[in-house]
């Protein structure tokens, strides 16, 4: 069944980027000498090809050829959702009789403009950093309070390395936490897809806090190829405890508990995950996708951590998200029960950001 929807999924994106390319050379590139044709379609199945096959063939491609491929198929990725929609309208447009004889010339000036421009901003949106700040009480009666870092997605590898990292330790650093947790996808690839990997390595141990820091998995980290015990290896290297359907009472004050990521396959419920601890201290959860809520708050979670949907990363992909999460960003209280969801300290795919921010998450848990 998997086999089939990606079969499927991939014919329609392959038919809908030979649609563009066609529609491109038309109207604009067959202005190109004979010989680029040619040219102009491999130049175009690199674009439209280069993300998949470096994910797909990525134990086989050298390790630059991969980078370079996801560098730039990441990237086309969130230009073809512009160009797609814009090819079309230009189409409607020469339909429908409007435009006159010099429409299709303007038409792929001001598309490939367009796209150009829209993808300049998400870039340069992409490496801009915010920190969000929420207050969460938990009624405890203790009268104490907890500063959490909170971070998800950072997805290192390709396209994603060192520089944004560095940022993000700043950031988590200046905070002065008690506790730093990590909400998944921590990498695109598995940990050995990232580069800068030492330097990477040396800003995640240079985090500092109070009682520690902790994570939990997401549906990258293993790769897809189930590498999630190496993503726990090398979490755990650089001073990060991996909590894997694990709850650590800390200091006798609160638990962190780590859920594994639903992508896993079999996971405990909250209510197994949950059902030994004292109710009396606060229970921080971490679980990468929010989507068990209201089993968490049942269970007697206080505080639910979740990352995933990067709050659809590029407009309009977060309408899609937010219909399908009960909440896809910030936070959401049920019977006592917050959980807070982060678009995200990194970007997948295209490192581009349209309608959203990174974002470093700073969370007062009073209780």
């Amino acid at each position: 069944m998997i086999a089939v929807i990606a079969l499927t999924v991939l014919s329609i994106y392959g038919f809908a980027n030979y649609y563009i390319a066609r529609r491109l050379w038309q109207w604009l590139f067959f202005r190109l000498p004979s010989f680029g044709l040619p040219v102009y379609c491999t130049v175009f199945a690199v674009l439209a090809g280069g993300y998949i096959l470096s994910t797909v063939l990525s134990s086989l491609l050298p390790g630059e050829v991969k980078r370079v491929l996801g560098l730039i198929g990441g990237n086309y990725l969130g230009a073809f959702m512009f160009l797609l929609p814009l090819v079309l309208l230009a189409d409607l447009v020469r339909a429908a009789g409007l435009g006159g004889e010099r429409w299709p010339l303007i038409a792929g000036i001001a598309i490939v403009s367009a796209t150009a421009v829209i993808m300049g901003i998400g870039y340069g949106s992409a490496r801009s950093l915010k920190t969000t700040e929420y207050t969460v009480k938990a009624d405890k009666g203790a009268g104490e309070s907890l500063k959490i870092a909170m971070i998800s997605d950072l997805h290192l590898g390709d396209v994603v390395g060192a520089s944004l990292l560095s940022n993000v330790v700043i950031a988590i650093n200046e905070m002065e936490p008690d506790i730093v947790v990590f909400c998944g996808d921590t990498f695109d690839h598995g940990p050995g897809g990232v580069r800068e990997i030492k330097q990477c390595e040396q800003l995640l141990r240079s985090i500092t806090s109070r009682y520690g820091v902790y994570a939990c998995m997401g549906n990258h980290d293993g790769g897809f190829i189930g590498l999630e015990d190496e993503a726990a290896a090398f979490l755990e290297r650089c001073g990060i405890t991996m909590l894997r359907d694990e709850a650590l009472l800390v200091k006798d004050m609160f638990y962190v508990v780590g859920r594994k990521d639903k992508s896993e396959g079999q996971r405990l419920s909250p209510v197994a995950l949950l059902q030994d601890l004292d109710k009396t201290k606060p229970i921080i959860v971490l679980d990468h996708q929010p989507e068990q809520l209201s089993e968490e708050s049942a269970a007697g979670a206080d505080l639910v951590l979740c990352g995933h949907t990067h709050k659809g990363q590029i407009f309009p992909i977060g309408l899609i998200t937010s219909a399908i999460y009960e909440v896809d960003y910030g936070a959401l209280e049920r019977d006592g029960c917050t959980m807070i969801v982060s678009s995200g300290a990194g970007t997948w795919g295209p490192r581009v950001r349209l309608g959203t921010r990174c974002e470093v998450v700073s969370i007062t848990l009073e209780y």
